[in-house]
């Protein structure tokens, strides 16, 4: 990010260099890394960073020192009922709405400062439990965010895939599993950026979206 706007990868990788230490973050923890040469892959067209380190669960690194105050954030239980209702009400809203909902994380935070809480939940189901390249009815992977805008609630979506068919077979369709992993100040302007974790088969990554108000954004991807 600079006073230009968000970067591409290859526009990013001139600014960083081989002895730069890295802080990384989820909502629970935080370590430090050091660097080491970065390395760029002719598959997935952009620059990755080799480590032997071991991260407990999704991480979001970013230069040390660059995310200058890590805002509270709090885990909400997954089997909440309310929560639980809260998903089912949007799947059917879409029109229809899976025979399980399965969220994987609950998270709490004040995203613009302004002392009013959003929700931001993920939710997946896959009768394939392994990460497969194939899907069936009712398969599903989505983020939400839940925002107070004047005295409405509303629930937002970030990204999502919805797998509904008629006929029950298996589909090869490369699905992508949306796990939340951190809300952090990436742009250092105030406002935090919402960072999710991507899986797939024989790939992974990150996507960032910006909320402003009960609009949101892609603003950076990466992912191989």
């Amino acid at each position: 990010m600079t006073g230009n706007g968000w970067l591409t990868g290859v526009q990013a990788a001139q600014y960083i260099g081989n002895d730069m230490n890295y802080d990384f973050f989820n909502p629970n923890d935080s370590i430090q890394l050091r660097g080491s040469v970065l390395e760029f892959s002719p598959i997935c067209r952009n620059h990755y960073m080799p480590s032997s380190a071991s991260l407990q669960g999704p991480m979001v690194g970013v230069a040390s020192g660059w995310v200058e105050e890590k805002r509270a954030t709090r885990d909400l239980a997954p089997d909440d009922p309310a929560y639980i209702q809260l998903v089912t009400e949007w799947f059917q809203s879409q029109g229809n709405s899976p025979t399980e909902i399965h969220i994987t994380r609950i998270l709490q935070v004040d995203i613009e400062g302004d002392g009013v809480d959003e929700v931001l939940l993920s939710a997946s189901y896959f009768k394939e439990k392994s990460f497969s390249f194939y899907t069936q009815t009712g398969d599903y992977s989505i983020v939400l965010m839940r925002k107070v805008i004047g005295n409405r609630v509303l629930t937002i979506p970030l990204v999502g895939e919805y797998y509904v068919t008629s006929v029950p077979e298996l589909e090869i369709s490369y699905p992508n599993t949306y796990t939340l992993a951190e809300a952090l100040d990436l742009n250092r302007d105030g406002t935090l950026e919402v960072i999710v974790d991507v899986r797939r088969w024989e790939g992974w990554g990150a996507i960032v979206y910006r909320v402003d108000g009960q609009n949101v954004r892609e603003v950076m991807r990466a992912i191989c």
